[in-house]
C-alpha cells in the first residue's frame, strides 16, 4: 500500500478527465487509484522533430533567398520568400495543435481491478487488462525524457510476448511503477 509520503497523486478523476473517460468504462465496484496524463512537455517533445525540420527548411530558404536576391527568388520559385515563412509557420502551429489534441485525449487509469489506457484523436483506442493478468511493468526512459525527468511505463500481460501498453512521458515514472506494483500485490491475485 502507498505511504502518505508518496508524492504520486491517488485521486478521483477531475471534471475534464471524466469528459475524456466516460463513467461507463468504469465498473460500479471499481475504485480509481491513479489517473494520469502525459506531462504537458509531451506537446513540445512530440512536436520537436517536425518543428526542427521545418525550422531547418526556413533557415535554408532564408539563406538561399538572401544569396540569390528577392527578384531572382521570385523568378525561380514563383512566389515571394515571405510566403514560405507563413506556410511553414502555419504547419508548425498545426503540428503543435495536433500534439495538444493528442495530449488531451491520452489518459492513463489504474483501478483496484484494471489498468486502462485511453488515447487517440480521431480513432479512439481504449486498452484494458485485469490486474491479475499483468505480469511485468518496466520503466523506459529515453534521452529526451531523461533530460526533463520523465519516463514511460510499459505493461506486459501473460498473453503476449511484448509490452501491451505504454504510459508515455510521465513525471516520476519509478514512483508510478511502484504504485502499479503495489496495486498488483494487493489486488492482482484476487481481482
Amino acid at each position: 500500500m502507498m505511504s502518505s509520503a508518496n508524492p504520486v497523486p491517488s485521486m478521483e478523476p477531475t471534471t475534464s478527465q471524466k469528459r475524456v473517460l466516460p463513467r461507463s468504462l468504469l465498473r460500479d465496484d471499481e475504485t480509481v487509484l491513479l489517473v494520469m496524463r502525459p506531462h504537458p512537455l509531451f506537446i513540445l517533445l512530440v512536436s520537436l522533430p517536425v518543428c526542427a525540420w521545418l525550422a531547418a527548411i526556413l533557415v535554408f530558404n532564408t539563406l538561399v533567398a538572401m544569396l540569390v536576391g528577392p527578384a531572382y527568388w521570385m523568378k525561380i520559385v514563383g512566389f515571394q520568400h515571405e510566403w514560405t515563412w507563413i506556410f511553414l509557420c502555419l504547419v508548425m502551429l498545426a503540428r503543435i495543435g495536433w500534439a495538444c489534441l493528442q495530449w488531451y485525449n491520452q489518459l492513463y487509469l489504474l483501478t483496484d481491478r484494471r489498468v486502462l489506457t485511453r488515447g487517440g484523436v480521431i480513432r479512439v483506442c481504449v486498452y484494458e487488462t485485469s490486474l491479475r493478468h499483468v505480469r511485468q511493468t518496466l520503466v523506459h526512459v529515453n534521452l529526451r525524457e531523461r533530460v526533463f525527468g520523465l519516463g514511460t511505463i510499459l505493461v506486459a500481460t501473460a498473453a503476449t510476448a511484448i509490452y501491451d501498453t505504454a504510459w508515455r512521458m510521465l513525471p516520476r515514472p519509478v514512483e508510478v511503477q511502484r504504485t502499479i506494483q503495489n496495486a498488483l500485490a494487493r489486488w492482482g491475485d484476487g481481482a
